[in-house]
């Protein structure tokens, strides 16, 4: 049966979801942005703080936007740090580091919600009010979370593609990286004050709750915040490597292919969603159905503000079928740059990615089998709000034109052997 948005989509019309949920969303005073998504029932709220403090906001010195992060959450200074408040609540938190963004995902039950307005605020306006015991206990976590992920073979293999695929770029800082020396805590305070500036922030708070009462309450007192909105210097253009790096031994047979990626406001940006969807769909047919690996994926994260690579992986191969896959894959690559694939499969990456934007967006549906998935389903929603705000639209209607003979075009042009990164762990 043909689906109406395979139809609607192959007459280049975008489908719109005929249900919304409950959404309010206003600007701060300060430059800050509040969104607000009701509609679940289940009892549990999620509240996410994202800011434009990734780790390649602090390129020279990784460990300083991880600290800041940290910090922001456990600094007690001279008053009550907010995990204190949250544990208080019976709420949990879960930090999350990325490029671009820095989160602080809180989940909890939905009576409470009021009652963290006043520690966020405090949280947000004294963020630089940390103490050396405060940094000294950061820097341990921070200390216990690199060995940990030294101690992960596929994060530090992952790690080692970004430096050779990205090289001295602010994308090779992987956050499995070391950092040469610590920050000191005066550059700690100033990544606090510019980069966490209220200017810049987003909150979104998602799940039962009515959206227009709780965006009343919240502004009533972050409407009174101040703060710059930090502006973004402009990433340079990566000068990519290639190479083959053959990581420790891993339980299950891992293949890894870095691509170099392109940031969500480039033109071309909507042409490599496209083609990583097609890769998706081609390894599924070719190399997972085909039983050479147990799972595949073709994954280019498009609302970055940087080049985030095109990442594709397959898991479950064994060293015998590693030479078969390999060539199945080089030669997906190439029908890509050939052309050779059908206006179904590009009709199906078109849907997949509209859904993905839909699914994190007003026209979505809040996730109902618990807290676990509404906090991933919030992070993820703030993350492409943030990263996407005012460029969402020209990244779909590009998307909308695409077909076989721009996607081949751009393919011929960039996705070439020579930059390619390729990681393999065996068992």
């Amino acid at each position: 049966m043909i689906r109406l948005r395979t139809v609607l989509l192959a007459l280049m019309i975008h489908p719109i979801a005929a249900f919304a949920m409950d959404w309010e969303e206003a600007g701060l005073p300060c430059g800050g942005h509040l969104i607000v998504a009701g509609g679940d029932d289940g009892g549990w709220v999620s509240c996410v703080l994202a800011f434009p403090a990734g780790v390649s906001e602090s390129a020279e010195t990784p460990a300083t936007a991880h600290l800041a992060l940290r910090l922001m959450l456990d600094a007690a200074g001279s008053g009550t740090s907010l995990a204190e408040s949250l544990a208080d609540l019976g709420w949990q938190a879960r930090l999350e580091m990325s490029e671009d963004v820095a989160m602080l995902i809180l989940s909890g039950a939905s009576e409470n919600l009021e009652k963290l307005i006043g520690p966020i605020d405090r949280a947000i306006r004294n963020r630089t009010d940390f103490d050396t015991a405060d940094l000294d206990r950061v820097r341990r976590a921070l200390e216990t979370d690199y060995r940990r992920w030294e101690a992960n073979p596929e994060a530090k293999l992952r790690a080692l593609m970004a430096r050779k695929l990205f090289g001295a770029h602010p994308y090779g800082a992987g956050r499995g990286h070391r950092p040469g020396s610590p920050p000191t805590a005066d550059q700690v305070r100033t990544f606090l004050e510019t980069r966490f500036s209220p200017g810049g922030m987003q909150i979104l708070l998602a799940g039962d709750l009515v959206a227009r009462d709780a965006l009343e309450s919240w502004t009533s007192v972050l409407d009174r915040l101040e703060g710059p909105r930090p502006l973004r210097a402009k990433l340079p253009k990566p000068l990519y490597g290639k190479g083959r790096i053959t990581g420790e031994p891993s339980p299950r047979g891992l293949l890894l292919v870095q691509l170099p990626g392109l940031p969500v406001d480039d033109p071309r940006a909507s042409q490599l969603a496209l083609a990583s969807g097609i890769i998706q769909l081609l390894c599924e047919a070719d190399l997972r159905d085909a039983g050479l690996a147990r799972s595949v994926s073709s994954w280019y994260r498009f609302t970055a503000d940087g080049p985030a690579a095109l990442e594709i992986t397959l898991r479950g191969l064994g060293a015998e079928q590693l030479g078969m896959a390999e060539a199945v894959l080089d030669r997906i690559l190439e029908r890509l740059r050939e052309g050779d694939f059908s206006e179904y499969m590009v009709i199906s990456a078109k849907d997949r990615i509209l859904q993905r934007l839909e699914i994190h967006s007003a026209q979505g549906e809040l996730p109902s089998k618990g807290v676990v998935e509404l906090a991933a389903w919030s992070a993820e929603t703030s993350r492409q709000a943030l990263l996407l705000r005012g460029k969402r639209g020209n990244f779909e209607s590009r998307l909308l034109l695409g077909n076989i003979g721009s996607i081949s075009a751009f393919c011929s042009d960039w996705l070439l052997p020579e930059y390619a990164v390729v990681g393999v762990s065996m068992p």
